[in-house]
């Protein structure tokens, strides 16, 4: 008998996934919530189907918790903090913090970067000093001493 071929096989090419549906039984506004959420993170697949469903019970337990006392808020809101972190569904779960500190450091405001700044004077923009300030500033004996090798130290420059 002739095997199949596995190449044979019907590819998915759409990308789409299954609708997520959950497994227990909830409440209208959980499923609300369930449905928004699976609608807005297309990253959430079959797996992702109980820790989502909780995620749904303990957003309207927070929303509930509210009208109640601070700690019972706190205690709701810390668990729907996690289960959004788990499912990666927060700000702070989806973006490393390294790529967030870079991304931080190379947008360009305008002004000179807290180590460009004269350590004498620290202004944070250029704009803010005269020519005169920055150029010809007279460094007192102290502030050569405590900067022998600054660029601008008059001790370091050739005749």
């Amino acid at each position: 008998m002739p095997r199949p071929n596995i190449y044979a096989l019907p590819i998915d090419a759409s990308g789409s996934r299954p609708k997520l549906t959950p497994i227990g039984t909830l409440t209208q506004s959980e499923r609300r919530a369930f449905d928004y959420t699976a609608r807005q993170n297309p990253h959430l697949g079959l797996g992702d189907v109980p820790l989502l469903e909780a995620f749904a019970i303990a957003y309207c337990r927070t929303a509930a918790a509210k009208r109640g006392s601070a700690q019972e808020w706190e205690r709701e809101n810390r668990i729907l903090m996690a289960l959004g972190t788990k499912l990666r569904i927060t700000v702070q779960a989806t973006v490393e913090p390294r790529t967030a500190a870079r991304r931080r450091a190379e947008q360009d405001d305008g002004h000179r970067k807290p180590w460009d700044l004269d350590p004498v004077n620290p202004v944070l923009d250029d704009k803010d000093k005269s020519y005169d300030e920055c150029n010809k500033r007279q460094w007192t004996d102290d502030e050569k001493g405590k900067w022998p090798n600054h660029p601008d130290n008059p001790n370091n420059k050739k005749n």
